[in-house]
């Protein structure tokens, strides 16, 4: 996802572990599921960089990675 200037929702399926990457410099903000653990951290200068995990990924039978650019909008990820 290259975010850009609006607002961006993303829903992902119910029941569907997720991998959440990340990175861009932009003064946008993301929002992320409550079960979504950081497991690395991205650029020191921006807390909002970084990566998150489901507790189950590594072991779900089905599995979702997205990585997420940020631009100067907001994004959601539900």
């Amino acid at each position: 996802i290259d975010g850009g200037s609006g607002r961006l929702l993303v829903e992902a399926p119910e029941g569907a572990a997720l991998r959440v990457t990340v990175s861009g410099g932009g003064s946008g903000s993301v929002t992320l599921r409550e079960d979504l653990r950081q497991v690395s951290d991205g650029n020191d200068r921006d807390e909002d960089t970084g990566v998150w995990e489901t507790a189950d990924f590594g072991s779900a039978p089905t599995t979702i990675e997205m990585t997420i650019d940020l631009g100067s909008g907001s994004v959601i990820v539900r």
